[in-house]
């Protein structure tokens, strides 16, 4: 039977009434519909207007794009568009109408029989996809996405037969059609899940765990989560089990690989500092009554100057080449990097404290040998700070006081080990209180300036002063650098009082000029930076608006830095030296010989000034001393370095730095360090002489 329509014809009986075709066409379960050019609708069949009205009315003469969804309006014209251009063609499309009961998603076929005589239309033929076969089929869709799952998955009888095993199960255990739980391999993990699992899961519904099972193809074992649960019908008979298994090796690779890096040092594979607090927490927990854990805090001596020197990259090799240096010596003790240059060794059960002294000796004999990096030897020290901790220390208490006594190493001499005794608990508190009385200082204006007199050896005229810092602590004690400006540093106020001093003295000497106009151009003032001072990349410009601002030329400051700040980084202070000194700014190299020797830095930096140690001249009455005191004038003399001795205080002294060639010096034989008002007397009785 042909349908084109409300026109059918019988291959038999010949044409069929309109009456006929029409009654013949409504039993039809698909819908058609008959549109002219324009898509109004011409016919529509009883299931259409079903679809389209909800009732048997017709809606003949409509357009049938106030059927079609909005969003779907332009590609349905546009198909119909074209098909328009082929008499006698077909074009299938889905789409939504919006039907009585709302947007309903439908699969057409329409054909273009506008040319045919009998139809002068395109007859439409569209079914509702909402009622889909895979969508009547569930059980269908549930095993062929149970067959699809990449997690394990068996369907089990209530004593333990495999009903069904999709393809992930069937891969894991090796077997096309496995039959039974026996087949998972190794013996553990069958009696688990077949002696427990499957058991627990009978009983209380359900069971979770975990397993390793053997793979097939390789022996390699893989790490499963495991969920059996019992599957009951409505009269609560157990009728199956489902075994749900999935593989998470990678996740216990990469759980294992996280709780690695949370824990061990990446660069040099030791424990890092979340380790290291583990495994003392751990060894302390441990502890009897009777025993104790050893801590020994190791830091590396100047090593950022060994770092600056050769990279980087270097240096990360060099704290490696250390760490197996100190693993040699440590172990079966735990060591671990601690931060930077820093490492700490933990030494379970000790019994002696001596034990702990001597493995302290053996950490800084075992870096006594060069370390050859890149071709670049290496000599590097270090300081052990040593302590104890009992059962009931808490291991950030013992760390401070390790790391206290590895303070006191450093402050006597480095390369050594230093005992944790309360004292350094008392002086850190100490240092923590002066810290903030200094921060209340700056703003209580109780900082102060003295001025030491720098005199001419020959003829004993004043040529300068250099500036130094007091406190006047509110305790009525006047205190000295060394008693305050560590606290500073490490506070981080060194900026504001080299700031401070600066200005002070610049302002001072400006003021000195003003009253003694023949004095102008004629004394110098000699400022110390620290090290933090000279990382400021716009010190010239500051030190430059400082002069400015008292009206000196730059020739009468003297900045003095130490081999110390040397040593902290010399390409640092090379470029604020050479900024300096464009200026036209003097520099001093102060406290020559008290640190590493400075002798391959001088060739590099343009120092005017070298400054001797008082500590040489403290020794200078011996042979030997007076030797010392000699080579350091020569050197200075051959480098064409002014030489200023500090410390002066014998007339001994005075005569051995003429002898040698010494051409400026200053100390108590001269002067002690002057307030402001005694300095400008000093200033006004030289003048006075000088007549």
């Amino acid at each position: 039977m042909c349908i084109y329509g409300p026109w059918v014809t019988s291959a038999t009986s010949g044409p069929l009434s309109n009456d006929q075709a029409a009654r013949l066409l409504d039993c039809v379960a698909d819908a058609i519909v008959v549109l002219d050019r324009d898509m109004r609708l011409t016919y529509l069949n009883a299931t259409a207007r079903t679809i389209l009205t909800g009732s048997a009315d017709g809606v003949m003469g409509d357009s049938a794009i106030e059927y079609i969804h909005p969003d779907d309006l332009d590609p349905v014209a546009r198909a119909f568009g074209e098909l328009l251009e082929q008499p006698g063609a077909e074009e299938a499309v889905q789409f939504r109408v919006l039907s009585a009961r709302g947007p309903l998603p439908v699969e057409a076929t329409a054909t273009n029989l506008v040319d045919d005589e009998r139809v002068h239309g395109v007859v439409v033929c569209f079914r509702d996809l909402s009622g889909e076969e895979a969508f009547r089929n569930r059980a269908d869709v549930l095993m062929a996405a149970v067959e699809a799952a990449t997690d394990v998955i068996v369907l089990l009888d209530p004593v333990g037969r495999v009903l069904h095993a999709n393809a992930a199960a069937r891969a894991l255990f090796g077997d096309d059609e496995p039959t039974h739980v026996d087949v998972i391999q190794p013996a553990a993990a069958r009696i688990l899940i077949r002696d427990v699992g499957l058991p627990m899961a009978r009983r209380t519904g359900a069971w979770t765990g975990e397993a390793s099972i053997s793979s097939p193809d390789d022996d390699l074992s893989i790490e499963l989560s495991l969920a059996i649960t019992a599957i009951r019908d409505e009269r609560n008979v157990l009728r199956a089990l489902s075994l749900i298994a999935r593989d998470m090796t990678e996740h216990k690779l990469i759980e294992a690989t996280l709780r690695h890096q949370a824990r061990v040092d990446t660069l040099t594979g030791l424990l890092n500092r979340g380790g290291l607090m583990h495994e003392l927490g751990s060894m302390i927990g441990r502890c009897g009554r009777d025993a104790a854990v050893g801590v020994l805090f190791v830091d590396l001596d100047h090593f950022k100057i060994a770092n600056d020197s050769i990279g980087h990259t270097h240096g990360d090799e060099l704290l490696r080449q250390v760490a197996a240096r100190l693993s040699t010596v440590t172990y079966p003790s735990a060591l671990a990097r601690y931060g930077g240059d820093e490492f700490v060794v933990l030494v379970p059960r000790v019994q002696r404290t001596t034990d702990l002294l001597s493995l302290a000796d053996a950490l800084c004999s075992s870096l006594a040998e060069p370390f050859n990096v890149a071709g670049t030897v290496v000599h590097l020290s270090c300081s052990v700070g040593v302590a104890v901790a009992h059962h009931d220390t808490a291991p950030d208490d013992i760390l401070r006081a390790a790391d206290l006594a590895m303070y006191r190493a450093k402050e006597r001499g480095r390369n050594r080990w230093a005992l944790f005794d309360p004292s350094l608990h008392e002086a850190a508190n100490r240092r923590l209180q002066l810290q903030a009385q200094l921060h209340r200082a700056l703003a209580a204006d109780e900082l102060g300036v003295r001025y030491q007199p720098i005199v001419e050896l020959d003829s004993a005229r004043l040529v300068g002063f250099e500036a130094l810092v007091r406190w006047h602590h509110p305790g009525g004690r006047l205190l000295l650098p060394d008693e305050f400006l560590d606290v500073a540093r490490h506070a981080q106020l060194m900026p504001l009082i080299d700031d401070w001093v600066l200005g002070q003295a610049c302002a001072q000497l400006g003021s000195w000029q003003r009253t003694h106009p023949a004095l102008a151009g004629e004394l110098t003032i000699a400022v110390n930076l620290s090290a933090e001072q000279l990382a400021r990349t716009d010190l010239a410009v500051a030190v430059a608006e400082q002069l400015d601002r008292a009206r000196l030329s730059p020739s009468q400051l003297v900045v003095e830095i130490t081999e110390h700040q040397l040593l902290d980084g010399i390409d640092t202070t090379i470029a604020r030296v050479d900024e300096l000194r464009a200026l036209g700014v003097g520099i001093s190299l102060d406290d020559f010989g008290t640190d590493h020797s400075s002798l391959s830095y001088l060739s590099r930096l343009p120092i005017d000034v070298l400054k001797m140690d008082r500590t040489f001249l403290a020794d200078a009455s011996s042979p030997a001393g007076a030797t010392v005191v000699r080579a350091v004038a020569t050197l200075a003399r051959e480098l064409g370095i002014e030489c200023v001795a500090e410390g002066v205080e014998t007339h001994a002294q005075v005569e051995l730095l003429r002898s040698v060639g010494v051409t400026h010096a200053q100390g108590f034989w001269y002067w002690p360090a002057l307030d402001a008002a005694d300095a400008g007397e000093l200033i006004a009785r030289q003048l006075t002489a000088a007549g």
